[in-house]
């Protein structure tokens, strides 16, 4: 018995590790390389349009198809496969139309928007995949998916460097991954009939994408409300800042992943462990990152946003606090996701995001920038309460609410 359950601990550890890596190769790319090349050889008004671009193409994808992969993994449903391609065929003409339109709004042609609104579908299925992979617990393929991304990234790179075609650092990215996903998954079988769609699994989607959605909107949206509220030197400013917490998810991301392939919501035993653990190693957890994303953070702008970095040292402090907040809410949120009824993170997400939207633009008007960072502590703050409070409530054997 002691012998299967250290085996199960090296197992989780490897498969935090594989999936760790596979995180950090993107972000690496697309952090560290290619959005600092693209504010070197892009002027401030571009440079501010491609961060909102990457914001929707952000919040999009993970909303739906990365969504729905969660869905099917927190489900454990290997064999329902009809009935995720009926709702990701659905959701992939949806995610086109709307991305198109986004992209005309900010401001792209009609070719650069269709080309970018693909990009943003393809997405969709890499993100699908990616859950697919976790959820049979084949981290390996998530790791070539993300290579094969890469590849596509700095052969994109090297492409937009010659043509300037904006798409281009994402849509080869795209593309590559796209033909292994097809070749790795059941991306291929036949879809299911609309009329037998199983209703419980469309609400789950629903329940869960809407919460995922408020999630990368308040992750996300930051980037886009700042532009209306105080301009592109701002957006460029506070995106440098943050960049900082991109790093911080090489370890986040990852681990929900796994927590997610491994949480069984009926093993109460090894469940009220995890939260007591939370619990407990809450505040002190919280307490390092900050510590350690503050230093990081002025490195981070340093090394690559140095033209930002007199701008961005008023608002490190806040943007700090707000790293160590955001790396423990997302750990909690694993748990949560498995153990909770969707309905209840999705009335902390509505608060959540309507604490953000107004704190962001009374502290904005009363503080500038420095006062839309501290709007991000408030709300984040708000939620890692909200979350605890949940967390006590499942270890008293209450998942419902009040």
């Amino acid at each position: 018995m002691s012998m299967s359950v250290t085996k199960a601990k090296k197992q989780f550890l490897f498969d935090i590790i594989l999936n760790t890596a596979s995180f950090a190769i993107y972000v690496i790319a697309q952090q560290i390389i290619l959005m600092p090349f693209m504010g070197k050889s892009l002027n401030e008004a571009d440079f501010a349009k491609f961060i909102i671009f990457v914001s929707v193409f952000s919040i999009i994808s993970n909303s739906l198809g990365g969504e729905l992969g969660v869905v099917r993994q927190i489900f454990n449903h290997k064999k329902e496969k009809d009935q995720y391609n009926l709702i990701l065929s659905y959701l992939l003409a949806i995610t086109f139309v709307g991305s198109l339109l986004v992209t005309l709004l900010i401001g792209y042609g009609v070719v650069d928007s269709v080309l970018m609104a693909t990009i943003i579908l393809l997405a969709n299925i890499r993100l699908y995949a990616s859950a697919f992979f976790r959820m049979h617990k084949k981290f390996n393929l998530v790791i070539i998916q993300m290579l094969l991304l890469v590849l596509g990234i700095f052969l994109g790179i090297w492409v937009f460097s010659f043509t300037k075609f904006i798409w281009a650092p994402f849509m080869f990215g795209e593309l590559f991954s796209f033909v292994f996903s097809l070749a790795k998954t059941d991306l291929l079988s036949p879809v299911g009939n609309i009329a037998n769609l199983d209703r419980k699994i469309l609400k789950s989607f629903k329940d869960y994408s809407i919460v995922e959605f408020l999630v990368n909107l308040m992750t996300y949206f930051d980037k886009i409300l700042i532009y209306p509220i105080l301009g592109v030197l701002s957006v460029n400013t506070y995106y440098a800042t943050t960049a900082m917490s991109k790093i911080v998810a090489l370890i986040t991301n990852p681990l929900h992943g796994v927590l997610l392939s491994w949480i069984n919501s009926d093993n109460k035993e090894q469940n009220g462990h995890i939260v007591s653990k939370l619990l407990k190693y809450c505040l002190p957890v919280t307490t390092v990152v900050i510590l350690i994303s503050l230093p990081l953070t002025y490195l981070a702008v340093a090394v690559l946003y140095k033209q930002y970095l007199s701008d961005a040292i008023s608002i490190m402090i806040p943007i700090s606090i707000g790293v160590g907040l955001a790396f423990v809410t997302t750990l909690i949120k694993a748990i949560l996701l498995k153990l909770i009824d969707s309905n209840s993170l999705l009335k902390i997400h509505i608060v959540y995001i309507i604490i953000f939207v107004l704190a962001s633009i009374s502290f904005s008007h009363l503080f500038g920038l420095v006062g839309f960072a501290i709007s991000g502590v408030v709300s984040k703050l708000y939620l890692l309460i909200a979350f605890c409070r949940l967390l006590i409530k499942i270890k008293k054997g209450r998942t419902q609410d009040d």
